[in-house]
């Protein structure tokens, strides 16, 4: 029989709000913006060598694009890098 999966609480810590210039916003606001720098790059790249032939609707798959690198980076910060 398989185990059931086990959550590891240190990795479900609190992040903090980040301060920027005396203003409390979300650890998110800035994975968002760094998600958008880094879809942007990556919409520019598929563009330019013509990927978008093969994408049936474009805008949600650069919507769909845009949720798994948020994702990622949200998945990859709550483990304690930020």
């Amino acid at each position: 029989m398989l185990s059931p999966p086990t959550v590891d609480l240190a990795a479900t810590r609190l992040v903090a709000d980040l301060s920027i210039f005396g203003f409390y916003v979300p650890a998110v606001m800035g994975w968002a913006l760094l998600a958008l720098l880094l879809f942007v790059a990556l919409h520019w790249l598929l563009a330019a060598t013509g990927f978008y032939r093969l994408v049936w609707h474009r805008a949600l798959f650069g919507m769909a694009l845009y949720v798994l690198i948020l994702g990622g980076i949200v998945l990859g910060g709550s483990a304690g890098w930020l």
